[in-house]
């Protein structure tokens, strides 16, 4: 209700006025007005009243150029408004008075990452990290791969370098590297991850799995080695018969493959990519009625199937 919002943001006003004459005592007037600029500040920006927090912000920082904060959100607002030279400098700045300050690194660094400046973002980064589990470094290196493939390697590299990692530790992040990288993004690295979490781990099939999955492509029989493995350790079944099947398309062992997709479907009949591929090898082998279902079944469960989509039109078939 309007009027609940208006009292809760009254609120929030009055209660910050009562911080700031609580500590009156103790702060110089100038601290004082810019501890009330930058609540103001924060309170419009948080509202996406980008043109009144910029001018509160910056009365902030004449009443205290040493404001950590008031840099940190008019690095925000400046960001919002798409300046990035401004955000940046900005940003700097509030790191500069405050180390500590995660969310202003963190924020300067994807700064960093999007002018293509990936080793001052790594920088950033890494001074961010410090203190923060291993599993957490793992998943915001891992948030990287996406997008920036490079910076993401280079992170992990850099967390599997730390002398002080447990057993659990690295394989942990092993695990968040191929996570996010998968074999599309970079196979070449993800093999590397796997073969090196394989080593000390033989025994956890997602490693196996992941490195068949690299070596896919290039590598199609030693791949079908690891698939066995991957089968001998029981992973999850749907999962290995589909890594069977797509080896086996690699290799243009029509039937097997056909075989194995079926078994992948017959356990998650909800993977569009499985039927997909199985529609494939169905037409591979002259089965084009029982093609057209599958490819049909995909696009069913994807409807954004752009490749399903194709091949039908391309059979002569209406989607």
């Amino acid at each position: 209700m309007p009027g609940f919002a208006l009292y809760r943001r009254n609120l929030t006003l009055i209660l910050s006025g009562l911080l700031i004459a609580t500590v009156a005592s103790f702060a110089a007037p100038g601290r004082l007005l810019a501890a009330w600029s930058v609540n103001q500040g924060a309170l419009v920006l948080c509202n996406g009243n980008i043109l009144t927090a910029l001018p509160r912000l910056k009365e902030a920082l004449v009443h205290d150029s040493a404001n950590s904060r008031a840099y940190y959100l008019l690095g925000m607002a400046y960001i919002a408004q798409g300046d990035s030279y401004a955000s940046q400098a900005a940003l700097s700045h509030s790191v500069e008075l405050q180390p500590t300050n995660r969310l202003a690194r963190m924020q300067l660094a994807e700064l960093y990452l999007r002018n293509g400046q990936i080793a001052l973002a790594l920088e950033q980064r890494w001074e961010a990290m410090q203190g923060l589990s291993a599993r957490t470094r793992g998943r915001m290196a891992g948030k990287l791969c996406p997008d920036h493939v490079n910076a993401c390697v280079t992170e992990f590299d850099l967390l599997l370098t730390l002398t002080d990692l447990s057993h659990a530790d690295r394989r942990i992040i092993y695990h968040e590297a191929l996570d996010g990288l998968t074999t599309i993004r970079s196979p070449k690295d993800a093999e590397r991850y796997a073969r090196e979490a394989v080593k000390p781990s033989p025994q956890e099939a997602y490693f196996h799995w992941q490195l068949a999955n690299s070596l896919l492509f290039n590598q199609p029989e030693e791949a079908l080695r690891e698939a066995h493995i991957v089968e001998e350790l029981k992973y999850e079944p749907a999962t290995t018969y589909e890594l069977f099947g797509k080896i086996y398309r690699r290799m243009g062992r029509w039937e097997q493959a056909i075989e194995a997709f079926e078994e992948s479907l017959e356990i998650n009949s909800n993977n569009a990519w499985v039927h997909f591929w199985l529609g494939e090898a169905y037409r591979k082998v002259g089965r084009e009625e029982e093609a057209i279902r599958e490819w049909q079944a995909a696009l069913r469960i994807a409807p954004g199937f752009l490749e399903a989509r194709q091949v039908l039109e391309s059979a002569g078939v209406q989607p």
